[in-house]
C-alpha cells in the first residue's frame, strides 16, 4: 500500500490535535507530515521544499482553505503548481463551498472525523491525480505549445 501513497506531505492546519492525529494513522506506512499551523509556515515550507501532496483545512482560522490552495495553484513552479491537493472538513458542506472546492478542480476530499482508511484513500487518490497533472504538463510543454509557436493552431488542437 504504501508505495501508492505520496512518501513527503504538508499539512496546513491549526489544531495541532487533528496534524497529530494524521501523523499516528500514516506514520507506520512511511508517510512524512511537515506540520503547518500557522499560514506563514505553510507558504513558507510550500515554497521551499517539493511536496507528494497537501492536506489543507477548509476552516483554517487565517485563510480558508480554497483560498490557500489557490495560492499553491498560482505558485510559479509548476512542479509546485500541480501538488495534489486535500481539504480536510466536517461532513456537513454548504453549497459555497462545495462550488469552491469543484472550481479549483483536481481535488481530494477528506472527511472528519478521520479514518486510517479515509486517509489512506485520500492520500492514493492525491498521488494518481498528481500523476495526472505530471503527464498533462509534459504533454503541454512537449507537444502543444511547440506546436503554437509554430503557428500550427489546428494540429495543436487535436
Amino acid at each position: 500500500m504504501s508505495g501508492n501513497l505520496p512518501s513527503k506531505i504538508l499539512v496546513v492546519d491549526d489544531d495541532e490535535s487533528v496534524i497529530n492525529q494524521l501523523e499516528k494513522l500514516v506514520s507506520s506506512y512511511n508517510v512524512y507530515i511537515e506540520k503547518c499551523p500557522t499560514l506563514n509556515k505553510a507558504l513558507y515550507y510550500f515554497n521551499q521544499k517539493l511536496f507528494d501532496a497537501a492536506i489543507i483545512e477548509m476552516e483554517f482560522e487565517e485563510l480558508p482553505g480554497t483560498v490557500i490552495a489557490q495560492k499553491f495553484r498560482e505558485n510559479e513552479n509548476p512542479v509546485k503548481r500541480n501538488t495534489p491537493l486535500i481539504i480536510s472538513m466536517g461532513i456537513k458542506r454548504n453549497q459555497s463551498e462545495a462550488a469552491l472546492i469543484t472550481e479549483l478542480g483536481d481535488v481530494t476530499l477528506l472527511s472528519k472525523p478521520f479514518s486510517t482508511g479515509g486517509v489512506l484513500k485520500a492520500l492514493t487518490q492525491a498521488k494518481q491525480i498528481g500523476k495526472n497533472r505530471a503527464s498533462l504538463e509534459e504533454v503541454l510543454n512537449k507537444v502543444v505549445k511547440p506546436l503554437l509557436m509554430q503557428g500550427k493552431l489546428e494540429k495543436a488542437i487535436k
